[in-house]
């Protein structure tokens, strides 16, 4: 079964006042496992993000929202040496194990956090769902 495009438009509407966590591994079905840690190994602190409207992915029969701005990590926020292979989005700044999942997916590619943190660039940062037809 396939969501009509404007079912696919209401859900990922619902992304409004997200917080982005990382993740080292598959964070599983609630969006809990592997999430990548501080510099005193700590769990790592969800950062907000926001999305730009909801729009066509160029290729793909999907309707998608992008992240609107540059979200980063620096060395203290994030331990170097992390491989990060995936992210999700939560309804709340406490992140895992208190709020709750909106969006779970894998990174394009692995990232690997150097001393300096990670950086996701505008845009970088994807929220897609299939869809029978684009409109």
């Amino acid at each position: 079964m396939s969501l009509s495009a404007h079912a696919a438009d209401a859900s990922l509407a619902a992304l409004t006042g997200c917080y982005l966590v990382l993740h080292t591994g598959d964070p599983g079905a609630n969006g809990t496992a592997n999430v990548a840690v501080k510099a005193n190994d700590d769990p790592m602190a969800p950062k907000a993000v926001s999305f730009a409207a909801v729009s066509n992915h160029p290729s793909n029969t999907e309707r998608r929202r992008l992240s609107d701005g540059a979200v980063s990590f620096d060395g203290t926020e994030l331990k170097p040496g992390q491989t990060l292979t995936h992210f999700s989005f939560w309804d709340g700044a406490a992140g895992p194990g208190t709020d709750d999942p909106l969006h779970i997916a894998a990174l394009s590619a692995s990232k690997l956090t150097g001393s300096d943190g990670a950086a996701f660039a505008i845009g970088a940062l994807e929220a897609a769902l299939a869809v029978y037809a684009k409109p």
